[in-house]
């Protein structure tokens, strides 16, 4: 959907549980359209600073791509009002003539 769709992008969740497989998905999905950037729920097995990690941030620095942490907010509305600030924010970034910028 990203690719036919201009007017909707996304950061792509990176599963931190498998640093190959972390570096497997930024690799393949670096400048695909759509994709602006890479998004990090939580690490669960090795700290987010763990070598395991380092040619995956390396490969993100090269493409310019924005690293996302994620930080858990109690209450159902609360995610929800800040999906929607964020969905909004990528669009409005993403919409032609737009000078604002994330």
């Amino acid at each position: 959907m990203l690719a036919h769709e201009p007017r909707i992008c996304s950061t792509l969740y990176l599963p931190l549980n498998d640093p190959e497989g972390t570096y497997k998905m930024v690799k393949d999905f670096v400048g695909k359209k759509g994709v602006i950037g890479f998004t990090v729920v939580s690490p669960r097995y090795k700290a987010i600073y763990d070598n395991a990690y380092m040619k995956t941030f390396a490969l993100l620095e090269e493409a310019n791509m924005p690293l996302v942490f994620t930080v858990p907010m109690p209450g159902a509305v609360t995610r929800a009002w800040s999906s929607a600030i964020a969905s909004w924010r990528c669009m409005r970034w993403a919409s032609p003539g737009s000078t604002s910028s994330i």
